[in-house]
């Protein structure tokens, strides 16, 4: 991929907007938050488990009551939610500047909590595709877990949006910037 082409995908990935958050601060338990963060730093359910002392039931479950809190459908979903609401801290997403437009769209459907089956009908490839760009993303961005690959993606996206209203701030622009079409709770 060129240069300017490379530009392009990340200007197309970075202009879609996300749509409004239902997520009223859900009263989250400080273990699920910090399950959370440990999920979008890349630890595996046994991981974090072992760093918790409960068994790995346990996380499954925190982290599904988490999902169900914010309205998620799932963990990349969960994680790249509870960012997005300011519930767990961005994290370093310099990385994915070295995916293809292809797998930042694969990689975009999944922070929104689509499955590999829905993912491969937006994009229009291959449910076998779609996993083999979501292994290709992780291994690029040097992620270890899809929700650490999602973590990326929602604190990039969180970025870009507080740098375009900084912009539309020294511009003088006072219109609110409509937020829309990303992180949907609801497919």
């Amino acid at each position: 991929m060129s240069a300017e082409n490379h530009s392009l995908a990340n200007a197309r990935f970075m202009a879609a907007e996300w749509p409004p958050l239902d997520v009223a601060h859900a009263a989250l338990r400080e273990d699920e938050r910090a399950m959370i963060v440990a999920a979008a730093n890349g630890r595996v359910t046994r991981q974090i488990a072992s760093e918790f002392f409960v068994c790995e039931r346990t996380v499954e479950y925190r982290l599904q009551e988490a999902a169900a809190a914010l309205g998620a459908q799932n963990r990349p979903h969960l994680v790249a939610v509870a960012i997005r609401s300011g519930l767990v801290a961005p994290v370093a997403s310099a990385k994915l500047s070295y995916l293809t437009e292809r797998e930042l769209l694969v990689v975009q459907a999944l922070s929104e909590g689509l499955t590999i089956a829905a993912i491969a009908s937006r994009v229009l490839i291959g449910e076998s595709a779609v996993s083999a760009r979501i292994k290709k993303a992780k291994l690029k961005s040097a992620a270890k877990t899809r929700e650490q690959l999602a973590a990326m993606v929602a604190s990039r996206r969180l970025e870009a949006e507080r740098l375009q209203d900084a912009e539309a701030r020294r511009s003088g622009d006072e219109r609110p910037r409509r937020r829309g079409g990303w992180f949907g709770t609801s497919q």
